[in-house]
């Protein structure tokens, strides 16, 4: 059981490693964007991120999202299609 759960955390953090997001802010130095996307969270690669964005586990972030500086996603929460969500929304399941 525990190898199964260790070679599920090695699959879900090279897919991290290979998923790029475009971010509305350039990165800091160290790379870091200010904000947190869950290991089980689904964004697609061309959704545009802001800075300070939390996004819990299970949300889903499609292609064509835009998601506002300092906005939180709670788990289980979904943002499809053209949405823009603006500066500190919150999205609850």
């Amino acid at each position: 059981m525990a190898a199964a759960a260790a070679a599920a955390r090695r699959l879900l953090s090279s897919r991290l490693q290979t998923t790029t997001t475009r971010l509305l802010h350039a990165r800091s130095s160290t790379g870091d964007f200010g904000g947190f996307i869950h290991p089980a969270a689904v964004v697609h690669p061309d959704a545009v991120i802001g800075q300070g964005v939390l996004i819990g586990p299970f949300c889903t972030v499609g292609p064509s999202a835009r998601i506002g500086d300092a906005c939180q996603l709670h788990g289980g929460s979904h943002v499809m299609g053209d949405t823009e969500l603006g500066e500190g929304c919150v999205v609850q399941t």
